[in-house]
């Protein structure tokens, strides 16, 4: 086997980070995957928001050296990780990378095998976050990086719903879901996340901000997680609903200069207006639904102010409009 650590190559630091309320039903397979990875070089902190199950509990006898962190009550996603990564800081060594892992993912037994090899393999290159391919429990493909659409605003995995199998390739992708998702801790401290987005939108702005800062977002079909999916929200909410107009609306405005906003953004809420139409209609959602989407549009409209802009360039929105994103990552260097 090849030394990939040769010449005294630094060996990164990775912490694995799993956020987690009320996990107890599915947090098990997650915690083994964990147990039963070939490379054991990382640590693991379990950030905790008031779970009132046994959660807690199975993580410290799953996981004998697990740093447990407790937030007190749920603070939602954004404002939890918040809470957890500030209280790393202080506590313990810094981190080169952070694998964000959610508490219904369960990992392939050479996920940090990989993504060590992929940060060796591209030392040179500027990587915000390194994504492996993100399966449903019937192993279809969910996404392997998602793209995003700056017309309609619609997001959506590459080659979803396509059979997996591994496969020795890298992709250059738009953002990565951190159900699952290698981030680079120096930009992340940078940008942020937004402690009142909650859940939602909240990867894919801040990869976006990665784009904006010349850091490649990759994704490999050579490892996977295994993602449950929507274990906190199990089915669509008036809060999700709420949650995912609003925060759309906050992630175009935070990434895209202002012209490019103004003329986009009547685009965008005018596609989400019809498709909650739609689904109306269809009676896929109810009237409750129908009037939290509505009001998460006029949220994400009043409350823009409160939140600082990462780009001011239309020529970085141009770059984000016409870039080519999911091609093997070999033939766009």
């Amino acid at each position: 086997m090849i030394n990939i650590y040769k010449d005294k190559e630094k060996k990164k630091s990775i912490a694995v980070v799993i956020l987690n309320y009320n996990g107890e039903d599915w947090i098990k397979p997650c915690l083994q995957a964990l147990v039963d990875q070939t490379d054991q070089s990382f640590d693991t902190f379990f950030i905790d928001q008031g779970s009132t199950d046994n959660s807690v509990k199975m993580v410290r006898q799953s996981i004998k050296n697990s740093h447990i962190i407790q937030t007190g009550k749920n603070l939602g996603y954004t404002a939890g990780s918040n809470f957890g990564y500030r209280t790393m800081d202080r506590l313990s060594k810094k981190y080169d990378y952070y694998l964000l892992l959610g508490n219904d993912a369960i990992c392939d037994k050479d996920l940090i095998k990989e993504i060590r090899f992929l940060l060796v393999k591209y030392r040179h290159q500027k990587i915000g976050v390194i994504e492996p391919t993100i399966l449903s429990k019937e192993m279809v493909i969910d996404m392997c990086g998602g793209k995003l659409s700056l017309i309609t605003g619609r997001c959506n995995g590459f080659l979803h719903g396509q059979k997996y199998s591994k496969k020795n390739l890298v992709y250059k992708t738009f953002w990565g879901c951190t159900a699952c998702a290698l981030v680079n801790t120096k930009l992340l401290k940078k940008v942020g996340y937004n402690d009142d987005y909650y859940g939602y939108f909240d990867d894919i702005s801040m990869c976006w901000k990665f784009n904006n800062l010349g850091y490649k977002n990759i994704a490999t079909l050579n490892t996977y997680a295994i993602h449950l999916g929507s274990m906190t929200f199990k089915s669509i909410s008036e809060f999700k609903m709420f949650l995912l107009s609003r925060n759309r609306i906050f992630t175009f405005w935070q990434n895209l200069s202002i012209p490019m906003f103004i003329l986009l953004i009547p685009i965008i809420i005018i596609f989400r207006i019809i498709a909650i139409l739609l689904l109306t209609v269809l009676g896929k959602i109810n009237i409750k639904l129908l009037y939290s989407g509505f009001k998460g549009i006029f949220e994400g409209l009043s409350k823009l102010k409160q939140y600082k802009k990462y780009n001011y360039s239309i020529m970085k929105d141009l770059k984000t409009l016409f870039s080519s994103n999911h091609v093997n990552l070999e033939q766009s260097l």
